[in-house]
């Protein structure tokens, strides 16, 4: 009993420790509007409240068992939007989209704006970067050669690469041709594969350090990636429209600084411990998500050792000098990183995708916003910028950053309510009580809940 009533008060020390700490941290002390935005507020409550480990708890929670709830929020935002968009809900198919008809060809750089498709699915790179059994796959597999396996019994469109053009051409299946148009678009939606593990967790090492940027792009490339990562941001951060596509020359300089440090495989990070020269190899990345099926949901256990596993390499190629406080930092620096760029990544795959470009393309073309070449089937189209795409959606964009912000709340204030609930304890309570229940309360209400209080 002895060792219990121990731990029990080292436990009571602990919590009283992280109730001081948080009276000090400037971040919570603007409860209404947190300053930084709801997400790395409630990072902060739990990282203070229960320790860094936290934050690997989060990314494997949200891996493992909110991916396919995430898919299904992302999907539904953009029926609904896309289906309002495509005038009227009745309208048929264009002739010249159909399974007999001449197709659209569009141009592979307006689809693929990152470069994924021209990446070979058998190499290192390109072997975690596309889901499998996706529209993109099925891209990259016709770009990169004959055919390519579109494994769905039937199949909503058709595609064939040009080589000579670098174009793709798409018609719908013959199973599709007497459909409206905003139904396709619905049963289209419903086949993509949007989000998925591995290549998530791919891509977000990518954009931290560059190891597959690095191998597609050349350095103006990486520059313009970087200002369309960039306004996404902005926009993420709900920063004013007008300015969304504006750069000071501050910022130009930084970002041909970052493109550099890109094309040369590094990146320059502070995970905890100030700026530092990041790197990471991408056949250390393949193994560690090797333990990961390609097909089947992900276990909790192997997506701890996944998540273990990265946080270790990145200390083991990274840490400056060999104090294991530094170790530590860099490892919780990581995750909340991995955290940060996990929302971004939601929003650039719901928005930049090669199956969401398609998609914004045949709307457009629907819409009458784009033309076709009658003799070629080429799409016409005189503002192929990513920036332009981007401040042309910005409303579905806006809708589509509301479902990821809300999604990964929900994730993160479900693991904290579930750390609260633990704390019910009659010492404990007297310590924290109110300020979990002020918390919360402020918490749900940004999530538009009533609050009854975590703790009762």
């Amino acid at each position: 009993m002895g060792v219990k009533n121990k731990d029990k008060i080292d436990i009571i020390r602990d919590k009283i420790r992280a109730y001081k700490s948080m009276q000090t941290v400037p971040e919570l002390k603007k409860l209404k509007k947190p300053e930084k935005g709801i997400i790395p507020f409630m990072l902060t409550i739990l990282t203070e409240l229960v320790g860094p480990e936290i934050l690997k708890e989060i990314i494997v929670s949200f891996l493992t068992k909110s991916l396919i709830g995430a898919e299904i929020s992302i999907k539904n935002s953009l029926k609904k939007s896309l289906s309002s968009d495509s005038s009227s809900k009745n309208a048929k198919i264009p002739d010249y989209l159909k399974s007999n008809g001449s197709g659209i060809k569009i141009p592979l750089k307006k689809l693929d704006k990152e470069g994924i498709t021209k990446l070979d699915p058998n190499t290192n790179e390109g072997k975690n970067a596309i889901s499998n059994g996706s529209f993109d796959k099925h891209l990259q597999n016709t770009a990169n050669g004959p055919g390519g396996d579109w494994p769905q019994s039937n199949p909503v469109l058709n595609t064939s690469y040009d080589n000579n053009t670098d174009s793709v051409l798409i018609k719908t299946n013959s199973n599709q041709d007497d459909k409206s148009f905003a139904k396709l678009l619905d049963v289209f939606i419903d086949s993509m594969i949007i989000i998925s593990a591995r290549p998530l967790i791919a891509a977000i090492v990518d954009l931290l350090f560059g190891v597959i940027s690095s191998k597609l792009h050349s350095r103006q490339e990486l520059i313009d990636k970087i200002k369309t990562e960039k306004i996404i941001n902005k926009i993420k951060n709900e920063e004013n429209d007008d300015k969304i596509l504006d750069f000071t020359s501050e910022e130009l300089l930084e970002i041909e600084n970052q493109a550099n440090q890109l094309f040369n495989e590094t990146n320059e990070i502070d995970l905890g411990c100030g700026l530092e020269k990041m790197i990471f190899n991408i056949k250390d990345l393949n193994n560690i998500i090797d333990q990961l099926s390609l097909t089947e949901p992900q276990s909790i256990n192997n997506m701890n050792n996944v998540m273990d596993n990265l946080g270790n390499s990145v200390i083991s190629q990274n840490l400056a000098s060999n104090k294991q406080e530094n170790a530590a930092t860099i490892k919780q620096g990581f995750f909340r990183k991995f955290l940060e760029i996990l929302e971004f990544y939601l929003i650039k795959q719901s928005i930049l995708g090669p199956q969401m470009q398609l998609i914004f393309t045949m709307v457009d073309l629907f819409k009458g916003n784009l033309t076709i070449d009658p003799s070629t089937g080429e799409v016409i189209d005189n503002s192929d910028t990513t920036t332009d795409d981007i401040k042309k959606r910005k409303e579905l964009i806006k809708n589509i950053v509301s479902q990821i912000k809300g999604i990964l709340t929900k994730v993160i204030f479900e693991t904290l309510k579930k750390h609260c609930d633990q704390l019910k304890g009659s010492i404990i309570k007297k310590y924290v009580k109110d300020v979990f229940d002020t918390y919360s309360k402020q918490l749900l209400g940004l999530l538009g809940v009533k609050s009854q209080g975590i703790i009762s």
